[in-house]
């Protein structure tokens, strides 16, 4: 019973969503997921200790999850590395929210590292 439930939602997680608002949630809770995630920090807590603050960048979603593009809006972090290696692995992560088929979105999410 219970994995009949698990993979029903899970299915349904995987639909093509049509709604922006939903969508963006969806992108907002993966992200912060992502960015909680303990491997990630200890990874810049090892690597980037210094780092303190607030990115906000317009990310580009196409129709699988994939991420296209990252610009940074606005940061008051200035460790160029960290930006980058921020770049770099937000691109190279693949979220489960899935957009139709040909469709993109863009989304502003604010990282935060205290």
């Amino acid at each position: 019973m219970v994995l009949c439930c698990t993979l029903f939602f899970a299915g349904l997680y995987a639909q093509p969503i049509a709604d922006p608002k939903l969508i963006e949630q969806r992108v907002h809770a993966e992200l912060d997921a992502w960015q909680q995630d303990p491997a990630q920090l200890s990874f810049v807590a090892g690597h980037f200790p210094e780092v303190r603050g607030t990115v906000v960048a317009d990310i580009t979603l196409s129709g699988k999850g994939r991420i296209e593009t990252f610009f940074l809006s606005e940061t008051d972090i200035k460790e160029p590395r960290f930006l980058e290696y921020l770049q770099k692995q937000v691109k190279k992560h693949k979220l489960k929210t899935v957009l139709h088929k040909g469709a993109r979105q863009k989304v502003r999410h604010r990282f935060v590292w205290n």
